[in-house]
């Protein structure tokens, strides 16, 4: 008995190292992917999403695409329900946080907090320092037309931006990938500020390849 139940935790053992390793190796193909290629590291939310996959939207987008391979039934995928902690993989040039540790600034929606050019300082401070990420303080002249401050927003949006390294400027959210019942295909998604894409992945040559790009959400 007691050898049958080593038997049992060795084999879910290496079922989970081997589930590991896939994953790893899938997710660094993918980060390479839609990365910019200056990246010296990116921002990464240490727990993974769980993804709305529908396979009848994934054959439709195949269709539409010409790919020459066959549609996809809903047994073809094991889609696991498990939340992923990314502090327990190696993932290249990752760099980890929690939510409410994570570096934020770029915003699908800005939301300006315009001030008299005159404002005191310490009034100024207090306001920039209880501003949410997404929020610019801006101090212009009360008496401006709209386009002057309009202008003055942009300016220092730009300003605050040019301020902050471009690898911290975002952070990113993986979705726990699912892989078909073969692990010849995956499918993954990726968020960051303002988007949602959703990707089909083929193994090959040993490698993780690109496949389609079929799912695209732009975030208001």
């Amino acid at each position: 008995m007691n050898k049958f139940f080593l038997l049992i935790i060795l084999f879910w053992s290496n079922f989970i190292f081997s589930q590991k390793i896939e994953t790893e190796s899938l997710v660094n193909c993918f980060t390479k992917d839609f990365l910019p290629k200056d990246f010296k590291y990116y921002n990464l939310l240490d727990k993974s999403f769980r993804a709305d996959f529908d396979v009848y939207y994934l054959n439709e987008s195949i269709e539409n695409s010409g790919l020459k391979i066959p549609f996809f039934g809903k047994d073809d995928f094991i889609n696991s329900k498990s939340e992923i902690n990314w502090n327990d993989y190696n993932l290249e040039k990752a760099h980890i946080f929690s939510e409410d540790k994570i570096h934020k600034f770029k915003s699908a929606l800005y939301e300006y907090i315009l001030v008299d050019k005159k404002i005191g300082q310490k009034k100024f401070d207090s306001i920039i320092s209880n501003k949410k990420y997404n929020q610019i303080v801006v101090k212009i002249n009360p008496y401006w037309n709209e386009d002057e401050k309009v202008k003055e927003r942009h300016k220092e949006l730009k300003n605050q931006e040019d301020k902050i390294e471009k690898e911290n400027r975002d952070f990113y959210s993986i979705s726990s990938p699912i892989f078909s019942v073969d692990k010849k295909f995956a499918i993954i998604y990726y968020r960051d500020c303002c988007h949602t894409n959703g990707y089909l992945y083929i193994y090959s040559n040993n490698n993780w390849e690109e496949y389609l790009h079929f799912y695209r959400l732009i975030s208001n």
